[in-house]
C-alpha cells in the first residue's frame, strides 16, 4: 500500500492490468484491486495471467468479485491488453 498508493496518485492510470500467476496471489490481487477501486473507481482493472485463465469459470460466476475489477483476459494477453488499453483511452472499438 505504501508503495502503490503514491504511484497511483502520481500516474492516475485509466487502466491497470494485474496478472495472477499463482493461487497464493488471489488475496493480494483482490486487496490491490479493492484499494484501486476504492480510491479511483473510474480506473478500469483487468485481470489476467495463467492462474486467472485456469480458474476463469470460477471468477466469472462469482459476482461479488466483479466489484473489484472490470474485465479478464484469458490466455496470452499482450495483444488483447494493448487493444483494451487503446479502446479505453481513445474510445475506439477494436
Amino acid at each position: 500500500r505504501k508503495k502503490v498508493a503514491p504511484l497511483l496518485e502520481k500516474e492516475r492510470p485509466s487502466v491497470v492490468g494485474i496478472s495472477i500467476t499463482h493461487t497464493s496471489e488471489f488475496v493480494p490481487v483482490f486487496t490491490l484491486a479493492h484499494l484501486i477501486k476504492t480510491k479511483y473507481p473510474e480506473t478500469h482493472i483487468c485481470l489476467g495471467g495463467a492462474t486467472a485463465t485456469e480458474v476463469v469459470h470460477r471468477i466469472r460466476n462469482n459476482r461479488p468479485l466483479w466489484d473489484f475489477f472490470d474485465s479478464i483476459i484469458m490466455g496470452p494477453g499482450e495483444r488483447a491488453f494493448s487493444e483494451l488499453v487503446e479502446h479505453i483511452e481513445t474510445g475506439k472499438a477494436g
